[in-house]
């Protein structure tokens, strides 16, 4: 669904962030409102930026010979710091990694993304604390629209991706425009995920769906965590206890 005004929420949260390509496109863009990115000089010069410093992140080697690796973490590290939006502690990304503006995306703690991640961050993409990224992961907020004209025309118009925190997402999945994926999630590999997946599931498949539900309880006499797995075929209160690493 195309907005058709602004959204207020969105640009207060841009102002909170540094290296934004602001102007009135990018206004529109990050409201959800339809647009066209190539005839703005700004945003042209947002994701040359980003672009720049995906090709200087791209060429840090820590396996090179002679090389320290912990200076290469460390030159990482302050790469996308430059790049992304908000990135808190120290993320892991292996090489080849691309992202279209970088001032829109956020990563949590304990960040990791395998090799291939790509994000479109034409609107935000905001990812919690404690995710892991399998290889070949894409992240994709803009959208075409289906009308010829219009997509003849350029005209284009992205939604939000938010992904919450303990969440694994498996190798060549993809997170298509307004996803939301709930906390403590795993989702397939090759899963193709659009809309909303509930906090705590399994969701496999194109498109993407929740098999079963893993629910996280702290033992009170082990202080272990120990798994509830809810088959999403069976009702809530017929869950199956089964041991940690079962899937």
């Amino acid at each position: 669904m195309k907005a058709t005004q602004k959204n207020v929420e969105a640009l207060e949260r841009a102002r909170t962030i540094k290296e934004v390509p602001w102007c009135e496109e990018y206004e529109v863009m990050i409201s959800g409102m339809p647009f066209r990115p190539w005839e703005s000089a700004v945003l042209e010069k947002g994701r040359l930026r980003a672009m720049r410093l995906c090709k200087e992140y791209n060429k840090t080697d820590p396996f090179e010979d002679g090389v320290d690796q912990a200076d290469v973490a460390l030159t990482r590290v302050k790469l996308l710091k430059s790049l992304l939006g908000n990135c808190q502690g120290t993320p892991n990304i292996e090489t080849p990694f691309s992202v279209l503006y970088g001032c829109n995306t956020s990563v949590g703690r304990n960040f990791f993304g395998n090799v291939g991640l790509a994000i479109d961050d034409s609107a935000f993409v905001t990812i919690g604390d404690d995710v892991i990224i399998g290889p070949d992961v894409h992240f994709i907020t803009i959208n075409h629209s289906t009308d010829v004209t219009q997509r003849l025309q350029g005209i284009m118009y992205a939604h939000p991706i938010t992904i919450g925190s303990v969440c694994w997402i498996g190798a060549r999945a993809t997170i298509l425009p307004g996803a939301t994926v709930g906390h403590g999630c795993t989702i397939g590999a090759g899963a193709v995920v659009s809309g909303e997946i509930p906090e705590y599931s399994v969701a496999v498949g194109v498109p993407a769906r929740v098999v079963k539900r893993v629910f996280p309880t702290l033992s009170a006499s082990t202080a272990a965590i120990t798994l509830d797995i809810c088959d999403a075929r069976i009702p809530q209160n017929e869950k199956d206890d089964v041991k940690e690493g079962a899937l």
